[in-house]
């Protein structure tokens, strides 16, 4: 039982590794995602990316 101990000593590293990578991972993707919107309050707030143009605007709302 102890050899088994051994060969997965070295694994426990490894996987916390992959672990921390792959959550560091998303966090960056989530803030890059997240930069590249901006909320308005004509659209309550609503997320709108920031390179959307203004197609039309008549009385009963806005495209985008």
């Amino acid at each position: 039982m102890k050899e088994k101990d051994k060969q997965n000593e070295g694994k426990d590293w490894l996987d916390t590794s992959y672990s921390c990578a792959f959550d560091g991972g998303g966090i960056i993707y989530y803030f890059i995602n997240l930069s590249l919107y901006e909320t308005t309050e004509g659209l309550y707030e609503f997320p709108v990316p920031k390179n959307a143009k203004l197609v039309l605007e008549n009385e009963l709302g806005k495209n985008l």
